[in-house]
């Protein structure tokens, strides 16, 4: 979707020959910018969310071409404020509409809820950048049974 603009006009200030200070101002230039094509969806796949602490839960990340052309050198970091098992990993290529899925694991010795992104730097024409849907993990303590 295209987003109508119209920029400020440019100003400049001189002096003419009788000394006096006179100013002209540019014209407007309207434009009509789109967002960039979105050429990245990353995604985390995870069969449970919530870990007693201490007990690693296994994920995958999904990264999708979205776009219509091969991109190259794909470097992907995870982040989080748990323990992540290979924060960076690569893809050499990834073809149109294809996808990959990287294997990882995340683990906390503290409870909490942990959010779960990623930065994806990646070459097409130019080095872009390209960051997945927030996720997370949940480690809980685990209750004393008093019965016990």
């Amino acid at each position: 979707m295209a987003v109508h603009m119209t920029l400020p006009p440019a100003i400049v200030y001189f002096e003419n020959p009788f000394g006096e200070i006179e100013s002209k101002f540019s014209n407007l230039v309207e434009l009509d910018v789109r967002e960039p094509e979105r050429k990245i969806e990353a995604f985390v796949v995870k069969k449970r969310e919530t870990s007693p602490v201490g007990t690693p839960i296994e994920m995958r990340l999904a990264v999708k071409n979205a776009g219509n052309d091969s991109l190259y050198s794909l470097s992907i970091n995870i982040e989080s404020e748990a323990e992540i098992s290979q924060l960076e990993k690569n893809i050499e290529v990834l073809q149109p509409k294809e996808t990959k899925y990287l294997n990882f694991t995340i683990s906390s010795n503290n409870p909490g809820k942990f959010p779960i992104g990623c930065t994806i730097t990646y070459t097409d024409v130019n080095v872009s950048e390209s960051k997945c849907q927030n996720s997370f993990a949940e480690f809980i303590q685990p209750e004393i049974n008093p019965m016990h």
